[in-house]
């Protein structure tokens, strides 16, 4: 009866422990300044579909998606990319018909002596990566801690895919850590082949 009594009661700390994660995670859900949630549109016929959300407020932006149609065993990275004003972007089109900002706009006007100062509309870093499950799904996550957003401004999650998740320990670091897209800056994030492909993006205006 003792034994049963104390599996009672690892039973119930057990429950108790859950419902408090449970709670602090509906709190950090609710506050937000802006929450926004869109769906993810594949790129270049993938198949990718799936969802996305953001949580803004004074400690900075929380990211989250839930991507569905990929390709089982390949690897994926999810790309933040911020444009703090989209009226300044030279080209449009890339996440869709008559959508501002393209790629382009993440690495250029480069600056130069003589105008030390230019700079691309569009910063972009690694938010998350993953090898798709036997069923084609994968969950990306980031906090990015006292980031700011403007009025107006556009942000893309944009998935990469890598294909096959490498046996290779280094290069499946460049899998899980780079774009492998030597346009976006070689050697660093990618070497002399592309490798990485434009899989899904999620797009959000923030208001």
């Amino acid at each position: 009866m003792k034994y049963i009594s104390s599996l009672t009661k690892a039973g119930l700390v057990l429950a108790a422990l859950f419902l408090l994660v449970a709670a602090a995670q509906a709190r950090g859900d609710d506050n937000c300044d802006v929450k926004l949630k869109v769906s993810v549109t594949e790129q270049g016929h993938s198949g990718a579909t799936g969802n996305a959300a953001l949580c803004v407020n004074d400690d900075g932006l929380g990211a989250r998606m839930k991507v569905e149609g990929l390709v089982p065993g390949n690897a994926y990275t999810v790309w933040f990319v911020y444009f703090n004003n989209p009226a300044a972007c030279a080209g449009s089109g890339l996440t869709g018909p008559n959508q501002p900002c393209s790629g382009a706009d993440l690495t250029g006007p480069v600056p130069d002596a003589q105008h030390p100062s230019l700079a691309p509309a569009g910063t972009f870093g690694r938010m998350d990566s993953a090898v798709a499950d036997e069923d084609g799904e994968a969950r990306f996550s980031a906090r990015l801690q006292n980031f700011k957003v403007s009025k107006g401004s556009l942000i893309w999650l944009f998935i990469f895919n890598h294909g096959p998740a490498s046996a290779d320990k280094q290069q499946l670091a460049r899998q899980l850590l780079t774009p492998e897209t030597p346009g976006l800056g070689a050697p660093g994030l990618g070497l002399l082949v592309r490798k990485g492909f434009g899989a899904g993006v999620a797009v959000f205006n923030i208001p």
